[in-house]
């Protein structure tokens, strides 16, 4: 029978009704095969007659079901109340609420409590004889990273590294526990109310700032309506920050976005500098008309011209192009005179000054002494080139 309670309490049909064969064949005496058959195997496929027992037994389960219920039902309540058990189960109950009360008047002593209790003890005594009695601090305990061993005797800051004379209003205190070999830095920080922390907030430094109004592009230059003026803490400001913008010309170095405290490097100041108006072959002559002056504060080459002053005597040696900074490594001394280039040669003394026109024997670049020679005549005058076409005798006359 007990198979069969533990069946029908697992609601297990197979193995139920093999259970039920077995002691209907032993009550009542009549042989009935209970056959273990495999679907698998083409064997017991034909075996007929275990297909045929199998199935009667099985017809006889359904029939008498109810009755083995009903059976199991009143052999468990003759159990209950053969042994106790209900009255076992009644004193559990009533005693439930002793034992409840028990717990709740027993203390907790679990290992964070210890060390709470353990640090605030330490905190008072690191307090009583300062001007710092009344500050609050809060431990950072619950971090399920730290774990806490069960330790009978906690030490704080065993090596006394915390004046209590500094105190900062966060702490990270030592604390060992020497029968588990454990020790760990706990975070201790101060307790603030709203009013105090309204008063420190109100009482901290505070520093003008500048931050845009909207989003300025690199080398954009910055004007007065595009930043306004804030006031910000001081210990949260740049040291380089802005906090004005006069009456020069500012560029932004970077794109600058809005909301962004402006500093010493986001802002540039321009300077005047020779652009290229047109495009210049290499070894073409620099002329006025191809140069404008624009005032430029990113991107600016360190050997910048400022200036159009002495650059009608050199040209380029290399292609440049509309927009190009002109910078000194992109110019050389021009080709003043070409060979046969009629040159206008001028000779001055004390009391004299003669002008004449000859033909240049070889290049000559400003500062070059080259030899010319007079128009229908092989004379030969040795004279330096001061400009484009134009040259000075050295001879004397």
């Amino acid at each position: 029978m007990l198979p069969i309670m533990l069946a029908c309490l697992l609601k297990r049909q197979d193995l139920q009704w093999h259970c039920y064969c077995i002691v209907y064949s032993a009550l009542i005496g009549k042989s009935s095969e209970t056959v273990v058959m495999s679907r698998k195997t083409a064997l017991n496929v034909k075996n007929c007659p275990a297909i045929v027992a199998r199935l009667r037994c099985r017809r006889q389960y359904w029939t008498t079901r109810p009755l083995l219920r009903l059976c199991v039902f009143v052999m468990c309540f003759t159990l209950y109340s053969a042994f106790g058990i209900g009255n076992a189960f009644a004193t559990q109950s009533s005693d439930r609420p002793e034992a409840t009360t028990v717990v709740h008047s027993v203390p907790a002593q679990s290992p964070q409590v210890l060390l709470t209790a353990a640090l605030e003890q330490w905190l008072v005594t690191k307090l009583k004889n300062t001007d710092q009695s009344g500050l609050k601090y809060e431990f950072a305990l619950n971090d399920k990273r730290l774990s806490i061993p069960a330790c009978p005797d906690f030490v704080i800051d065993p090596q006394n590294q915390i004046n209590a004379s500094t105190l900062t209003t966060t702490l990270a205190v030592p604390v060992r526990c020497v029968q588990p070999k454990w020790q760990r830095r706990v975070l201790v920080r101060q307790k603030f109310d709203k009013a105090a922390r309204q008063s420190i907030a109100q009482a901290r430094p505070k520093v003008q700032i500048l931050t845009p109004l909207q989003p300025i592009a690199k080398g954009e230059r910055v004007m007065r309506h595009h930043v306004e003026s804030k006031l910000a803490l001081a210990y949260r400001t740049p040291k380089n920050s802005v906090s004005q913008v006069n009456d020069q010309s500012y560029y932004a170095a970077r794109t600058l976005v809005p909301g962004r405290t402006l500093v010493a490097s986001d802002l540039e100041i321009g300077r005047p500098v020779v652009v290229l108006s047109q495009a210049l072959p290499a070894r073409s002559l620099v002329t006025a008309a191809s140069l404008v002056i624009e005032e430029r504060a990113v991107g600016v080459p360190h050997d910048a011209i400022e200036s159009l002053q002495g650059l009608g005597l050199l040209a380029t040696n290399r292609l440049l192009h509309p927009g190009d900074i002109l910078r000194k490594r992109d110019l050389t001394k021009a080709k003043l005179v070409k060979r046969g280039q009629k040159v206008a040669v001028e000779s001055i003394g004390r009391h004299f000054r003669i002008a004449s026109d000859l033909i240049a024997l070889q290049d000559g670049y400003l500062g070059d002494q080259i030899p010319f020679q007079g128009i229908g005549s092989d004379r030969r005058v040795f004279a330096t080139v001061t400009g484009a076409g134009t040259a000075r005798s050295s001879a004397k006359r």
